[in-house]
Parts: C-alpha cells; structure tokens; sequence
C-alpha cells in the first residue's frame, strides 16, 4: 500500500504482505524517477512493481504492478532509452534458478494519479527470452551495459558469461559469445559492475578480492587481492574518473580505489556494525556515496579527496577547513528491517531509494545543505 512517511523530505511505499531484496532504478527513463520492486515471498505469489515519485507532491505511488514467477533475487532495467520497457530477473523455481528478459508493457506510457490508495491490478509480464538456468544459490544476475545496451552479463558464482541481445517487435534473441570462471583457485564469484569509461571492461568482486576483466578476452585486467577481509558485496565506478571503483563487503567497509595502483586503497571507511550490502556513487556529483547494512541503515557519504570535485582556490581560506572533506553526511534510520538495496534516481541527481527486507521502500534527498555546498 502507498503511505507517505513522516517528514518533508521522505515518502515510503510498502509491498503488500511481501517480503523483498531487489530495487534498481529504471534506468531507461532519465525524465521521471522511477524505480522497480520486486519480492521474495517464498510460500506465496510474487510481484514487480513499477514506482515514480512526484517530487512536487513529496509522493511515492505504484504504476503498474506485474505477477512474476517466483522470488525474484536480482532485476536489471534495459539503459537504452528506447528500451526502458524490458527487465531481466533472476527468480527461483524452487529447485533452480532462472533468469528471463522480459517486456514490462505499458510502462513507458504509464501516469501517476493524482491519488493512490495501492497497487493497481496485477498486469502480466511478457517474457521474451530465456536467458539460463542454475542450481540454486548459484545464479547471481544480470549486469547490463550501459556503454553498449546489447551485451550484458550473467553471472553466476562459478561462471560469468557474456550475452548479446538483439530485440525485434514482438521477441529477442540471445547468444553466448565468451565466459570465464573464477580466476582465482577457490574462490567465486560475487559481484559485477560495468565499466562506463571502458566498454569492454567488468569490474568483479571474488572472494575478498576486486578484479577488472577485459570481456574481449575475458582476461584479467587489473587486481586488488586483497580488497576486502570478506566478500566483496558490491563494486562500483566512479563516473567521472576512469579506473576508480569503490567496493564494500561483509567486513562493513566502503574502500576506494584506483586500479592502477592497487597496493593501497585511496581511502577507507567502516561504513556500518554489520554487513554492507550495497554501495554507490552519485550519478552525477562523484563525491556522494550511498551505502546500506544488515544494521537497518542506509548513510549517504562525503568522499571529495577521492572525487572528481575541484578543490577549494581560495588562498586566504585553507581547504576544507572543518576537516569535512570525507565523512559521513547523515545517516537515514527509516527501515526496521536489514537494508538490501539503495539506488540513485535515474532522473534527478538529489533523489535516492532504499529497500528493507520487510518490502518498504523509502524514497529520500540529499540534505539541502549538502545539496548547496556542491552547487554554489
């Protein structure tokens, strides 16, 4: 049911009676904020939804809802604009796990009502493709490229595999066309994220360890072995400085680092008391960093000595003279339950999602005085 949470700057949507793991931006859609939802009931049927938040309204409200087969344990949204309509899920049969491209019609030319009371009724998914099937616990998604739209990559604890996609009107087509397995001996695979700067480049969590692989060869790249004590739950790129990721893993850090130099990390962070389930940049402002935990935390991050951002030029005033160059910018305790997923709005620098177990999803901002200190 939509509800809106306290506050001037915070709105929450809750599933119905679901459980959920899974929200990704919409990526194809870079004039509304959308996000999608999907969950994870284990005894009972399951759903991705549609949201778009109207900042004008502070309101978070459910576009279209979709039966889907199964738990669903990871989604991608296409990126190309002119495919923000298709989706890949990764789902559980019970007995293994699949993973489907699917079309979800009527998104695109979908509109907010002025009120909402719920989801509306449940529209159907058109599958187009199937894309593979794993053992269960083995299958760990889909890493769709945003620098060529028609590769992605499914990737599986032991094995990664590059896709090609090609869609016509009514179905698509998908072929193999290259696939490696761990690179290091008895270790798996965890974790990916594309390269924006580099089309052909997949940064890989293994193990504790962050790993670059070159997807013409499906050589390695560029490694940090020892990125993290524990695994490495989530990688990503800086967007507006090549070769510099950050990782977190289930050792509670956020580090930064700069492949080129992987002996030491740029700068590191105990983010949360417990597992850091995810973290990313800011699409736009390299500075900012979301991250969540298993503490029931999400903590948006001030990362400027590692950023892009220029520095202070004033000569008569030091930089940053409140030492606040990194750091934490505010913690958000919206959620009862572990926080499994955060997301930034594909449409507006300043908004971001987070999801908890329990099936809410709370929309928040980037504090104004943050929001100010980058612009001015």
């Amino acid at each position: 049911m939509f509800a809106a949470a306290g506050g001037a700057s915070v709105s929450s949507y809750q599933l119905p009676n679901k459980q959920a793991r899974v929200l990704v931006a919409l990526e194809g859609d870079t004039d509304r904020t959308r996000f999608v939802v999907g969950s994870t009931e284990l005894k009972g049927d399951n759903e991705v939804h549609v949201l778009q938040f109207n900042e004008d309204t502070n309101e978070v409200v459910c576009l279209k809802a979709f039966a889907h087969p199964n738990e669903v344990w990871s989604c991608a949204t296409c990126p190309a604009p002119e495919h923000a309509e298709l989706m890949c899920t990764t789902y559980s049969t019970g007995s293994e796990l699949k993973t489907s491209l699917w079309r979800m019609t009527g998104v695109a030319a979908a509109a907010a009502a002025e009120t909402s009371t719920g989801p509306p009724p449940l529209s159907q998914l058109d599958e187009l493709a199937q894309l593979g099937a794993a053992p269960l616990g083995e299958h760990l998604g889909v890493i769709w490229n945003a620098v060529l739209p028609e590769q992605i990559v499914e990737l599986c604890r032991n094995r990664l595999s590059l896709v090609t996609l090609a869609h016509g009107a009514v179905s698509s087509s998908t072929a193999e066309s290259a696939a490696t397995a761990p690179p290091i001996e008895g270790k798996s695979f965890s974790c990916a994220r594309w390269d924006p700067h580099h089309a052909h480049s997949l940064g890989v969590g293994c193990g504790g360890a962050l790993l670059s692989i070159d997807t013409r060869s499906m050589k390695l790249a560029h490694t940090v072995a020892e990125a993290h004590s524990q695994r490495v739950r989530a990688v990503d790129y800086n967007p507006n400085k090549p070769y510099v990721v950050l990782s977190c893993g289930d050792d509670y850090a956020i580090r930064y680092w700069d492949l080129r130099k992987p002996s030491d990390a740029l700068l590191s962070v105990k983010a949360h008391s417990h597992w850091t389930t995810s973290a990313c940049y800011n699409r736009f402002h390299d500075q900012l960093v979301l991250s969540s935990g298993t503490d029931y935390l999400v903590k948006l991050w001030r990362a400027e000595s590692v950023s892009s951002a220029p520095p202070a030029v004033d000569a008569e005033e030091p930089e940053n003279p409140d030492g606040e160059a990194d750091g934490l910018v505010k913690a958000f305790e919206d959620h009862d339950t572990s926080v499994f997923a955060v997301a930034w709005s594909a449409a507006d620098a300043w908004i971001f999602a987070s999801l908890s177990l329990d099936g809410k999803t709370v929309i928040n901002h980037v504090p104004p005085a943050e929001k100010y200190k980058i612009l001015l």
